[in-house]
């Protein structure tokens, strides 16, 4: 599988919802990589390489008009329905592709025009969505005391 794991620790005592904070986490990730695939924007910011000539003709033979920047992920819309929180929990979790066809086809675009990832100030972005959650519930309990 291709994707991407995340996991947190923090001390039981400060009694924070971790889950909830990785729900937020893994949620803006996605949002962040379909953002980027709707720009035609790689993992590592440039622009997804244009199609060989002779891929572009086989696509217009068959129906299907090359061009928008991330058409190859959202022709049938199955690639990006498949793409999403595959397992959850209070300390981790991971982003990638449900169903072995989904996944295959997932890892091989992957190699040509990569776009499962985030760049690391995408990344820092994500785990400030959990920083600031978890240290606003941590003020709110603690005014609760």
């Amino acid at each position: 599988m291709i994707g991407i794991r995340v996991s947190m620790r923090l001390p039981e005592r400060m009694n924070l919802d971790t889950k909830q904070a990785l729900t937020l986490v893994a949620g803006e990730c996605l949002r962040r990589m379909h953002r980027r695939i709707d720009e035609g924007i790689d993992v590592h910011g440039v622009e997804f390489a244009p199609y060989t000539e002779s891929y572009a003709k086989w696509k217009r033979d068959h129906g299907r008009e090359p061009g928008s920047a991330g058409d190859w992920l959202r022709y049938t819309g199955e690639m990006l329905r498949a793409h999403g929180i595959v397992s959850l929990t209070k300390r981790a979790f991971v982003i990638g592709f449900t169903g072995a066809r989904n996944a295959i086809v997932a890892w091989a675009n992957n190699r040509l025009r990569p776009f499962v990832g985030l760049p690391p100030e995408e990344k820092l972005a994500a785990i400030k969505v959990a920083r600031d959650f978890l240290l606003s519930t941590w003020k709110a309990n603690m005014q609760r005391r």
